[in-house]
């Protein structure tokens, strides 16, 4: 009778009782001429059974494996040999073995999935770990599952990325499993992380006399301070926001803020007015 329960390291020999026979003895061998044999599996005794677990055994073999009865005490001849192959092992595949993610300073990149790929006749569970570059770490979130034979199963890299500072990153996640006869397997991550655009609010200035003192006022979207010049007239800024004049005409104040690690500079926002 063919095997049963058939594993990478492990079947179940099978064969049909004979009547009047109290035992019997079970050889089992990596060959069909049996030149040698399984450790622990040489003329085995075996009492009225039907069945016998054969263990240690190694992946994507054919073992085969025959029997005698036992009559008042002396063994028959043997019986026909019955093949057996064990089951290969779980294999690790990535696809794609690179993700490339882009992002905005204070934003996170959009998810992308791929694929844990099993090329093996046995399912294996995995779970993810990572190598990040300096700068941040635990950007990447983990993953974790069980892949059957043969057969794809879906991850979805979530990346976090609002609270790192502009730059180019990268981590190696290695996906291990105890049974996959590859484990680990490396996917490489890419991270850049890009300026963020920022504006610039400046109130407009009403006309003034010449005797005027201005205080000057201007936010930025980065949060970052305002810088303010005179870009043309009769106007000087001392403390670097009180506007005050030295003559009659139009002057031009100008708000800029020239960015940092994580922001680009700003455009330039002019405001314009008389002096009388």
């Amino acid at each position: 009778m063919p095997a049963t329960s058939i594993t990478a390291y492990a079947f179940d020999a099978q064969w049909s009782p004979v009547a009047e026979v109290a035992a019997f003895r079970l050889d089992v061998s990596g060959d069909s001429g049996f030149s040698s044999y399984v450790p622990g599996y040489q003329d085995l005794a075996l009492g009225d059974v039907g069945t016998a677990s054969v263990t240690g055994l190694l992946p994507g073999v054919t073992y085969y494996y025959r029997l005698r009865s036992v009559r008042e005490g002396i063994p028959s001849s043997n019986s026909a040999s019955q093949a057996a192959t064990t089951l290969t092992e779980g294999a690790i595949g990535i696809d794609p073995p690179v993700l490339n993610f882009s992002c905005t300073y204070g934003t996170d990149p959009a998810d992308q999935t791929y694929a844990v790929t099993n090329s093996g006749e046995t399912a294996y569970a995995f779970a993810s770990s990572a190598d990040y570059s300096p700068g941040a770490s635990g950007w990447l979130a983990a993953v974790a599952g069980t892949v059957s034979s043969n057969s794809a199963l879906v991850r979805t890299a979530v990346v976090a990325a609002a609270s790192l500072n502009a730059g180019s990153y990268w981590a190696t996640q290695s996906l291990t499993s105890a049974t996959a006869t590859n484990s680990p397997q490396a996917q490489f991550v890419s991270l850049t992380v890009a300026k963020a655009d920022q504006t610039i609010a400046f109130p407009a200035i009403g006309d003034q006399e010449t005797t005027d003192a201005v205080g000057l006022s201007a936010t930025a979207t980065s949060g970052l301070g305002v810088s303010f010049a005179v870009g043309s007239g009769p106007g000087t800024i001392a403390g670097g926001t009180n506007l005050t004049f030295t003559g009659a005409g139009t002057v031009s104040v100008v708000a800029s803020q020239g960015g940092d690690t994580n922001w680009n500079a700003a455009a330039e926002v002019t405001n314009t007015f008389n002096v009388t």
